[in-house]
């Protein structure tokens, strides 16, 4: 467990920033803009620290990122989405990323792969849409029943980004 260490940065950054006005109070600019310069630097490193810590503290996964080639095979497996804007894609590509790093997909008890993982995603991510985050996070999926809804959706043509999210509120997870 890292700690974060906030009482002794903050007491730093408080005297460099309480120095800069006394500099320019006894006409010793040097001294203000060192001290500008070293608040700046210790704002910058006592930042870095503290996200560093929190993402260690955290225990989640890093959200995956999809490659050109997952981003192909949707458009691929699902044709209506290459009429989606940009916006909604990304919005899609993102919480594809959250599901498969925080979700565990299983078929017949075994971890699907890369592949369907990514089919399987696409129905959950639409499924919880309206949530901001994400319910099922840290638990296990099991992916039988989806499988007929991702042949529907594969046969389907036009479909809008809130039509998809109608086509997935049904489903029972």
């Amino acid at each position: 467990m890292y700690r974060y260490y906030f009482i002794p940065f903050v007491i730093v950054i408080t005297l460099l920033l309480a120095l800069i006005p006394v500099g320019v109070f006894t006409e010793n600019l040097t001294i203000s803009k060192l001290a500008g310069f070293c608040t700046l630097l210790i704002t910058i490193i006592a930042l870095r620290y503290w996200f560093f810590a929190l993402r260690k503290n955290s225990k989640r996964r890093p959200i995956v990122k999809l490659s050109s080639n997952d981003e192909y095979f949707l458009k691929k497996s699902y044709p209506f989405i290459k009429t989606w804007n940009s916006n909604e894609l990304a919005i899609l590509y993102g919480r594809i990323g959250v599901v498969l790093s925080e979700v565990r997909l299983l078929q017949n008890g075994k971890e699907v792969d890369r592949d369907k993982a990514i089919l399987f995603s696409f129905i959950i991510v639409f499924k919880y849409l309206r949530e901001d985050i994400m319910p099922l996070s840290g638990s296990s999926v099991s992916c039988e029943e989806l499988e007929t809804i991702i042949e529907s959706l594969k046969s389907m043509n036009n479909l809008s980004f809130s039509d998809c999210q109608v086509q997935c509120d049904t489903i029972s997870l």
